[in-house]
């Protein structure tokens, strides 16, 4: 009676002491912020230059994926190619998913004692956006993907990313694909 007592109260120690640890358990980049300045140039179905100023939040780490939402507002040139209606002010929401070589838990590896060539590509992220563009001056929704390669260092300092963005601008229609329109995108911010 004695021993199984002693045995659970071994068992609860170890496990409140395990579960502790492992809260401790951190990622680089959780609670990282940023906010950058993004800018392309739409072809297609629309025409024209684009530029928002968004903030960029990481909600969710693991250990070679981050999970992030981003939020904006822009203006842009761009015109469509069919009824040269300028869509002015923009809004672009996103979830972007940011898959890493690097995201090991904090101390558990030196940071910065690396070759050359890594500490070059160390924190060059793929990153895969989904969201929309909300056009003010219409009333629904143009869904897009964003597909490029973002450096982010976890410790703060300078970001940019660079890649490829396409949209659809009906998607209520069967001839929706007709109206997609891409963008190249570069972005340049500050991560804190």
């Amino acid at each position: 009676m004695k021993f199984r007592k002693f045995y659970l109260l071994v068992l609860i120690v170890s496990f409140n002491y395990t579960y502790s640890q492992s809260k401790k358990f951190k990622y680089y980049y959780e609670n990282s912020h940023s906010i950058f300045c993004e800018a392309g140039f739409f072809f297609s179905n629309y025409y024209g230059p684009h530029s928002t100023i968004n903030y960029d939040g990481i909600v969710k780490t693991f250990q070679h994926l981050i999970v992030s939402l981003r939020g904006g507002i822009g203006f842009s040139f761009a015109k469509q190619k069919d009824s040269l209606i300028m869509h002015n002010v923009i809004i672009p929401t996103a979830f972007h998913f940011q898959l890493t070589r690097v995201n090991t838990q904090v101390g558990g590896m030196k940071r910065y004692n690396v070759r050359a060539m890594d500490r070059l590509t160390r924190f060059k992220n793929l990153d895969i956006g989904f969201g929309w563009y909300n056009f003010i001056t219409r009333k629904f929704l143009s869904p897009f993907l964003f597909i490029g390669i973002r450096h982010q260092r976890p410790d703060g300092g300078i970001n940019f990313k660079i890649g490829f963005l396409s949209s659809l601008d009906i998607v209520h229609n069967r001839n929706a694909f007709k109206t997609l329109f891409f963008s190249p995108i570069f972005s340049l911010g500050k991560t804190f």
